[in-house]
């Protein structure tokens, strides 16, 4: 028997080439990002990919690169967020090897770092844009 499926486990982060980055709800709810956060992708001694918020809303002023914003304006509830950042994109696709249009991933869950407070691991072993076979989805 062959599974149809794949991977069950849907995307958190979604990284395209023309720098948007898709932010599921559940990473906005870990990280506590609120919109006009800026985030980063911060690298670990071991090689590990973690998703900071590098500035909240209330101590930024002027524009930013990757500062966050709601998906659809207007909704009591929607916490789908959207940044672009080409910069981030480049070297998630150019980590991953790819030469598709997006690359996703899910995320662990949240870590207390010194430096940058609450932090996300990015699960990269496991990119959720392709099944098993390797075939694009």
């Amino acid at each position: 028997m062959q599974s149809i499926l794949g991977h069950t486990r849907k995307a958190d982060i979604t990284f395209h080439r023309n720098g948007r980055i898709d932010i599921s709800a559940i990473v906005t709810k870990s990280l506590g990002l609120n919109a006009g956060d800026v985030l980063d992708i911060c690298m670990s001694d071991y090689g590990e990919y973690y998703l900071v918020i590098a500035h909240k809303a209330i101590n930024t002023n002027g524009n930013h690169r990757a500062k966050v914003f709601v998906t659809k304006k207007g909704r009591k509830h929607n916490r789908n967020m959207r940044t672009y950042c080409v910069k981030l994109c480049k070297a998630m696709l150019e980590f991953h090897q790819t030469a598709n249009e997006k690359v996703s991933f899910a995320v662990g869950s949240p870590v207390k770092d010194a430096v940058y407070g609450l932090v996300l691991p990015i699960i990269t072993r496991l990119n959720l844009s392709y099944n098993d076979k390797g075939n694009k989805l």
